[in-house]
């Protein structure tokens, strides 16, 4: 043990030392004494004991008493105890007696004699014999006892010194001492506290030493400890930051110690390749700092690292619905990612997707891969079937609705088929790799520049009977070598005349307006392949079935160069379809105009039996209602409809819109369900109406109206028509015949209504009236053509399709319906569109192109000796 403490050995140095203090301590009290009332006493006893001493009549005797020790003396230099503890005095002498602690002990007071208490004694010398007695007790010790399984150092601080004890000890001070502990706890340690002698709390002990020896603990403990468990599949470490101490970094298992009440922050970091999941212990938890303040019992947290999990990968498959409209081809990681994840998301790891594909994607099936990597570089994949929904009739691996918005197919009839595709014809297209040369490859036709006097061809094609046809654009393929620029080509129409084009067309256009080249590929001696397309949605050009055209496409010079353009023929060995091409050879009479010769077969000198290569597109209507061609016989004429002279009247006849043979919802188990009354049991879509008048007014101002039949009665029609066609949506054609009466010649007109954008329910009965308005003049006259059955079996008047014809006058006086007189039906027909009857490519021409009689080798409709040389010229040139 070490005690350091203030020395008090030593103190008698000798007698001398003592005497002079005692005899300072005397003349101190008699100096006092001078001032007193009792100067003259005072005087009287100091001659007294000088004559005392010289008798010794007197005598104080002074014992020293307890466990301390001390000296006494008096003011007059006889006692001095310790040595000399009797002194001899006269009679009334005053003695003051003084007594002084040795080092480590205190004077505790006085007894005998009249003394008392703890101060300077006085006595006077009136008795022989004096005895007083001086008790010296040991100084009072401070007991420390310092205690518990830490260490630490206690100071004693005081007025005279102080001191440190770092094991118990038992350090003395005088009583009275002001006395101040303080615990200082060494690192690793803390102070616990206090107890005994009135001390408690651990902050220093401040009281006054008493003159009884006190006992205090001080206890120190060691500091708690904080017990971190790192566990888990991963690594990482743990910082420590203590509040007014320093901290640390654990990267395994470890204990760290902090005074209690230390504020911990304890911050986890993985190591790369390694997640921190959370906390456990001391009130902590999550992923976040942990927090806390340590208590004297410590604490035990646990971190959790984990190694880096791969992510999972999910596919969906994705479907590109391109069947109504031309969607994005496209995709992204969002379509075909279907909840991909890492299980380290909530960790702080990231994913990243990406695909091997991301389009554009092709009609079908396509398989494409989903990647997903986290921030570690581990990945994991799926596969998904992207599928592309769509209908590519054209097989040009595009969706037709595509081919159709973007332009590159025409759609004339507006029901998303590309109009290519709805072929009434196709001889064939020629493969640009067997472009050679010119004259091998193809025929030519062109006008001006190298060929100034000009050539054409024709090739036929021929119509389904029964239905009434609109043609849509023309394909078909030229060699020519004009300026890219100036590149032009005519297109032509003939009816046909005895198994070659007539002489004139009825139709003609130009490819600057309605046409454009849709392709052009190199070929051999300057030439280009181009394929052109005549655009003829907006022309309107209907043709009947049950007969054959002749169609040419000539090349235009570009009026520069010595051009040339010849058409391409098939030579791909297929069979002839229809008859053979005709050509025709012009004279140029002006820069601008020439008159051509007569068509003559191409295989009377070129290159025999050929399909010249070129598409026919569009689509059919079925007659569904043919009420007979205008009478031209004895019975034509016609009902006043429309202008009368000075009058109006309307004549009308009736149709039904048939229901057999067709789809429709009403159908139940394949047994059609009857029509109810009021409800319409599906709609016939009307693409053309057509109907005859006789009218002397030219130009006419036809009209055609329609009437619903009167839903009870007899067969009948409300007076007002439910729509009306005129104007520009009438197109009028008129022919050669003529009809006098009234002594007015009157002309043949057939007036059409095309795509009339109408739908009328099946098993309906209407009515259709056709005429022309007046101009004003009273001499114009308007009749709706009698009709010709010549299919019936019976060609009386009365031979009715449903009812006669109805008449009324509107003005100048009104009348009601009734029966034309003679009953009569009037010339019209009716085509309705029909989805299931639409022609592809892929199903070639319509059986119809071959002749009904094999012996019309011709093609005319009659069999005559004409057909064995058109059957021998055939033969030769290698073409039946």
């Amino acid at each position: 043990m070490v005690c350091t403490t203030v020395s008090r050995n030593g103190w008698w140095m000798d007698g001398v030392v003592a005497l002079l203090i005692l005899a300072g301590i005397i003349a101190a009290t008699a100096s006092a004494a001078a001032d007193a009332p009792m100067a003259h006493r005072a005087a009287m006893a100091a001659s007294m004991a000088t004559l005392g001493n010289a008798q010794g009549a007197y005598t104080i005797n002074v014992t020293l008493l307890g466990t301390g020790s001390g000296v006494v003396g008096d003011d007059l230099g006889e006692i001095t105890c310790g040595a000399d503890c009797t002194g001899q005095y006269g009679e009334e002498v005053l003695v003051t007696l003084s007594a002084i602690a040795d080092p480590g002990s205190f004077f505790a007071g006085w007894s005998g004699g009249g003394c008392f208490g703890t101060g300077p004694c006085e006595i006077l010398t009136i008795d022989g014999q004096i005895n007083v007695t001086a008790t010296f007790m040991p100084d009072p010790v401070v007991d420390l006892q310092i205690v518990g399984t830490g260490t630490g150092e206690v100071r004693f601080g005081s007025e005279g010194g102080g001191g440190t004890c770092s094991t118990s000890c038992s350090p003395d001070f005088p009583p009275g001492t002001m006395l101040t502990l303080t615990a200082t706890p060494d690192p690793g340690s803390y102070f616990a506290g206090w107890s005994g002698g009135g001390c408690s709390g651990t902050a220093p002990c401040f009281f006054t030493l008493g003159t009884e020896s006190v006992m205090i603990t001080a206890t120190f403990t060691l500091d708690p400890v904080v017990d971190l468990q790192i566990v888990g599949s991963g690594t990482g470490e743990v910082r420590f930051d203590a509040e007014f101490v320093p901290g640390g970094v654990c990267n395994t298992s470890c204990s760290a110690d902090f005074p209690p009440g230390t504020m911990l922050t304890l911050t986890a970091t993985p190591d790369p390749g390694s997640f921190f999941t959370g906390w456990s212990g001391a009130g902590c938890s999550g992923t976040g700092s942990c927090m806390f303040t340590l208590g004297i019992e410590g604490a035990m947290v646990t971190a959790t690292f984990i190694s880096n999990r791969p992510p999972v990968a999910a596919c969906r498959d994705v479907t590109i619905d391109a069947t109504s409209s031309c969607p994005s081809f496209f995709i992204t990681v969002e379509d075909v990612d279907n909840g991909s994840t890492d299980p380290d998301l909530g960790l702080g790891d990231e994913i990243t997707l990406s695909l091997d594909f991301y389009g554009p994607f092709p009609i079908g099936q396509t398989m494409v891969t989903l990647t997903v990597t986290d921030l570690t570089g581990l990945s994991d994949s799926c596969t998904a079937m992207v599928t592309v929904l769509a209908i590519d009739c054209n097989n040009n691996g595009v969706p037709d609705v595509c081919d159709i918005e973007s332009g590159f197919s025409l759609d004339c009839n507006n029901n998303w088929v590309p109009d290519e595709c709805e072929c009434y014809w196709c001889n064939g297209e020629h493969p640009v790799t067997k472009v050679t040369f010119a004259t091998e490859d193809g025929q030519l036709s062109h006008v001006g520049g190298g060929a100034p006097d000009g050539a054409r061809v024709a090739d036929d094609f021929y119509l389904e009977p029964g239905c009434v046809h609109r043609i849509s654009a023309f394909r078909g393929k030229m060699l020519n070598n004009s300026i890219p620029q100036l590149r032009r080509a005519r297109l032509e129409f003939y009816e046909d005349c005895n198994g070659k084009p007539a002489a004139t067309p009825f139709a003609t256009y130009l490819s600057v307006e309605v046409g454009q080249i849709i392709d052009a590929q190199p070929a051999d001696d300057g030439f280009w392949l181009l394929t052109y397309r005549f655009d003829l949605c907006d022309e309107c050009l209907w043709l009947d079935g049950g007969r054959t055209y002749w169609v040419s496409l000539v090349g235009l010079s570009d009026n520069i160069t010595d051009d040339l353009s010849f058409w391409i023929a098939h030579e791909d060995f297929i069979p002839l379809l229809g008859s053979v091409p005709c050509k025709a050879e012009g004279t140029r009479i002006s820069w601008t105009q020439w008159t051509w010769g007569p068509w003559e077969s191409i295989d009377e000198c070129c290159i025999g039996c050929v399909n010249m290569d070129f598409c026919l597109d569009g689509y059919r209507c079925p007659i569904i209602w043919d009420n007979g061609k205008p009478n031209l016989g004895a019975g034509r004429g016609g009902s006043p409809s429309g202008a009368h002279q000075a009058g109006e009247t309307r004549s009308a006849d009736s149709f039904i819109t048939k229901f057999e043979c067709r789809p429709d919802p009403f159908l139940l188990g394949g047994n059609e369900v009857p029509p109810v009354a009021g409800i319409c049991p599906g709609e016939q879509e009307i693409c053309l109406i057509e109907a005859w008048i006789w009218t002397n007014c030219d130009p006419v101002h036809g009209f055609i109206e329609l009437y619903r039949d009167l839903p009870c009665g007899p067969p009948a029609l409300e007076n007002t028509p439910f729509v009306v066609y005129s104007g520009d949506q009438i197109e009028a054609t008129r022919f050669n015949e003529t009809w006098v009466a009234n002594n007015q010649t009157h002309h043949l007109w057939r007036l059409r209504v095309k795509d009339p954008n109408i739908s009328l329910c099946y098993c309906t009965n209407y009515w259709v009236s056709a005429g022309a308005y007046s101009t004003g003049s009273f001499v114009i006259n308007s009749y709706f053509a009698n009709a010709i059955r010549g299919c019936d079996p019976c060609t009386t008047p009365h031979a009715f399709r449903i009812t006669p014809g109805q008449f009324r006058s509107i003005r100048p006086q009104s009348t009601q319906w009734a029966d034309v007189n003679p009953k009569r039906d009037f010339a019209f027909r009716i085509a309705g569109r029909d989805p299931g009857m639409i022609l592809t490519d892929s199903m070639g021409p319509v059986p119809e192109a071959t002749p009904a009689c094999v012996a019309d080798a011709n093609n005319d409709g009659q069999v005559t000796i004409d057909d064995i040389f058109a059957f021998l010229s055939a033969w030769f040139a290698g073409c039946p």
